[in-house]
């Protein structure tokens, strides 16, 4: 049997057993592999393993990598792996950044009812009476300010 009719009759075999990938979701994937005692991390560093020494038998052979094993290497790379390119770093820093821009907006959404507050326009506009207290302050921070300034002309 040659390699391909073998990779057709494991498709098929496959599709029998689970349905085509099409037809399966990510929460009934996910517990397929939790049936077989699998957790998804541990299956993506072994499959990442799995093909970095694939990779590394076509680099002996002094062959070039196909891009699509390149492309899932890649992507199964794992995160806590320091990174290889400028590239890669900065594609890492920007999902950061988006994951807490996303995480701050989030917690930052008002409910509908708030949003559409507003303080109305008497309020705004109303005058309010300064007490003995506030004014003194205003006067002994106008001085200062003045004072400041005179001396900052000084200067010049």
């Amino acid at each position: 049997m040659s390699r391909k009719d073998r990779n057709e009759n494991n498709k098929l075999l496959s599709d029998a057993l689970f349905g085509s990938p099409e037809e399966m979701d990510i929460t009934e994937a996910l517990e397929t592999l939790a049936d077989a005692g699998l957790e998804p991390g541990d299956l993506c560093n072994k499959m990442y393993e799995k093909m970095c020494a694939v990779a590394q038998e076509f680099r002996l052979r002094k062959e070039e990598v196909p891009p699509l094993l390149r492309k899932a290497i890649a992507d199964l790379r794992p995160a806590s792996l320091p990174a290889r390119t400028q590239a890669e770093l900065d594609k890492r820093a920007d999902s950061v950044i988006s994951r807490i821009v996303e995480a701050v907006r989030s917690s930052l959404t008002l409910p509908d009812r708030v949003s559409s507050l507003a303080l109305s326009q008497s309020f705004r506009l109303k005058k309010s009476e300064k007490s003995v207290t506030d004014q003194r302050i205003i006067d002994r921070l106008e001085t200062q300010l003045l004072k400041d300034l005179a001396s900052e002309g000084e200067k010049d």
